[in-house]
């Protein structure tokens, strides 16, 4: 099913509130509108400090961080959303993949390699979407 404007709505996609979080404006502008096109309620960040602000107004169902931040840490800002409930799920989008990394964005969410094709990153947060439905 599409809305007036084509985009998709299957009711999961339409509730689901999604915060990005990259130190690239660009990335995560991008990876905002082609949330918001599938029909996803999006707020896009560049650092922990807009992240964490945005957070304060509103619960989010689904983050999805850039490990490395600039001079921040993505998983220690997710890891922080998490445990204070203004993120419900973490998905982790970085082109850093370091085996220590990789353990502890497994352990607070889901991993996905910046190289990974946009259908990939979608399908990571369709998944997300449709477990919070069944919560």
């Amino acid at each position: 099913m599409t809305d007036e404007k084509g985009r998709k709505d299957d009711g999961a996609t339409a509730r689901l509130c999604v915060l990005v979080v990259d130190d690239n404006a660009l990335l995560s502008a991008s990876l905002a509108r082609l949330l918001a096109h599938s029909g996803y309620d999006v707020r896009a960040t560049t650092t922990a400090a807009e992240a964490f602000e945005a957070a304060g107004t509103r619960q989010f169902d689904c983050g999805i961080f850039d490990i490395r931040l600039g001079s921040d840490d993505g998983l220690n800002l997710a890891e922080r959303l998490l445990e204070e409930g203004r993120v419900r799920a973490a998905v982790f989008f970085s082109a850093t993949l370091l085996r220590t990394d990789r353990r502890r964005a497994s352990r607070l969410g889901i991993l996905v390699s910046k190289a990974a094709s946009v259908e990939r990153v979608l399908g990571v947060v369709a998944k997300v979407a449709t477990t919070m439905q069944k919560r």
